[in-house]
């Protein structure tokens, strides 16, 4: 499996570095060429070059609340939010790890959880 689906896309690193979620991760994407890659440390800063934490599957899930599941839903689709219910708050997207970076927005953004650091 690529590293791309084991970890958050780009769009959902860029929001949650505007969070204020600390970058942390084993994986950063690169603005330069949109692609993942690994480096377990960064150093230096490059003039010119920004890093977005591209989180995994584990990653958010250490940082999503207790309660809060994570499901494949069917072939295509993983599930991450409350609950099965329709009442409960869910995203389901392609790859687990944008099902989780999607439900760690909306709780964020919410007020429901203090911002991961």
């Amino acid at each position: 499996m690529d590293i791309e689906n084991q970890v958050c896309s780009l769009e959902l690193a860029k929001k949650l570095l505007t969070l204020g979620v600390k970058q942390n991760s084993l994986f950063y994407w690169d603005w330069h060429s949109d692609t993942c890659y690994a480096v377990k440390f960064v150093p230096y800063s490059c003039p010119g070059i920004e890093r977005y934490s591209a989180f995994t599957v584990a990653e958010l899930g250490e940082m999503l609340s207790f309660g809060i599941i994570s499901v494949k839903r069917t072939l295509e689709f993983f599930y991450c939010g409350e609950g099965l219910d329709v009442e409960d708050v869910g995203f389901d997207e392609r790859t687990e790890a944008d099902a989780r970076a999607k439900m760690l927005i909306y709780l964020i953004e919410n007020n429901l959880m203090e911002i991961y650091q």
